[in-house]
């Protein structure tokens, strides 16, 4: 079975975040969208905001945990503590195209 984990991180973790996942043998699939914040982060590029990535991977299950200490670990929440990391519940389908 697999499952949903996402990150909310300061844009500048992204690249790292990427490639933490990139060869990870349980993750399905990892994506990103960008966004903005006005509670997360303490340095804000935009007066009142700062640049946000929204962290999506899909994972086997089994490997949940490892996947989450990694995302904290490489996103810096272990001493920055501006962003979360999360997982929803197991997922009951997915569909996904193979890389061609």
């Amino acid at each position: 079975m697999h499952i949903e984990l996402g990150a909310l991180i300061h844009k500048a973790h992204t690249e790292l975040v990427l490639e933490g996942l990139a060869n990870h043998p349980s993750v399905v699939v990892a994506f990103v969208a960008g966004g903005r914040s006005n509670d997360l982060f303490e340095y804000r590029e935009f007066g009142n905001y700062g640049e946000a990535s929204i962290v999506t991977v899909i994972a086997d299950e089994a490997a949940s945990d490892e996947i989450l200490n990694l995302l904290h670990s490489v996103c810096g929440l272990d001493s920055s503590k501006e962003g979360v990391v999360f997982a929803g519940k197991p997922l009951v389908r997915i569909s996904v195209a193979e890389a061609s």
